[in-house]
């Protein structure tokens, strides 16, 4: 699986763990996403972030790609590499 698409799958994972249980902590949404798909595949930090924006209702799955970032775009090709 692609980086960007396994990216995307794992923050609606992530959104389905909030959703299912609106008291799960992100601590524990990594260390069962962990469990699944293996070690280091989803960082507390990152898991936090996303779960501050469900929290604040952000829960669009249609925007749960990377955000634009500033800078120049990178060269690289994903479907070339």
């Amino acid at each position: 699986m692609a980086a960007k698409k396994l990216k995307e799958h794992l923050r609606h994972v992530l959104l389905w763990l909030f959703d299912k249980n609106n008291s799960i902590k992100s601590t524990e949404a990594v260390e069962e996403i962990n469990r699944v798909y293996g070690q280091g595949y989803v960082h507390q930090t990152t898991a936090a972030r996303w779960f501050k924006k469900f929290r604040n209702g952000d829960k669009n799955v249609d925007d749960l790609g990377d955000e634009p970032r500033s800078g120049r775009p990178g060269n690289l090709n994903d479907e070339e590499l």
